[in-house]
């Protein structure tokens, strides 16, 4: 997912959002979100790349043609462009924090939200970027789930004064669950 911030809401106020498929090929699919004032003002955007899975035998699976003949594709030009799958190589931890995914972590399926991941990425960030800065994109990669119980250790890395690259890893195994790149900006 890519997600791009124009600015945060501000609290009360009034905000739409739009959401639509954006487009099949082959195992993926793609939706757009738009997020506007009340002004009807564009303030962020995300485009995200979805997979199709088996819940019987955890597997990848092809989206089904008569799936894809029920939804009314917008044209090309109205979509957001599609997010990257390259990150920039990781290096080495700088910052990290353990957690342990609890009960209420969980999604429907079982397994660690996917907000919840974006949640941990931050939290390890220093304090200052958190509380000075204002993030202005963030391009994330799910790769692996967790589940209850699960330790996990969030990981930050500095590319340079606003750009951090991000990742979550389950420590028994050290398999990685995630990546991420944010960007960010002073606040005003």
């Amino acid at each position: 997912m890519r997600f791009r911030v124009q600015r945060l809401p501000q609290l009360g106020e009034t905000i739409t959002i739009e959401t639509h498929p954006a487009g099949f090929h082959r195992l993926f699919t793609y939706r757009d979100y738009r997020v506007f004032d009340a002004d009807g003002q564009l303030i962020a955007e995300a485009a995200s790349k979805w997979l199709l899975m088996d819940t019987q035998n955890r597997r990848l699976a092809p989206i089904p043609a008569d799936f894809i003949v029920r939804f009314k594709m917008p044209d090309p030009a109205d979509c957001l462009p599609r997010p990257e799958l390259k990150l920039p190589p990781w290096q080495s931890a700088e910052r990290q924090r353990t957690f342990r995914v609890a009960w209420y972590d969980l999604d429907f399926n079982g397994h660690l939200n996917n907000v919840v991941y974006l949640n941990w990425m931050l939290e390890a960030l220093a304090a200052p970027v958190l509380q000075n800065g204002q993030l202005q994109q963030l391009d994330i990669i799910y790769r692996a789930e967790a589940q209850w119980q699960d330790e996990v250790r969030a990981e930050v890395q500095t590319l340079d004064t606003h750009r951090f690259l991000h990742r979550l890893v389950r420590t028994n195994d050290q398999k990685e669950l995630a990546t991420a790149l944010t960007d960010w900006t002073p606040n005003q």
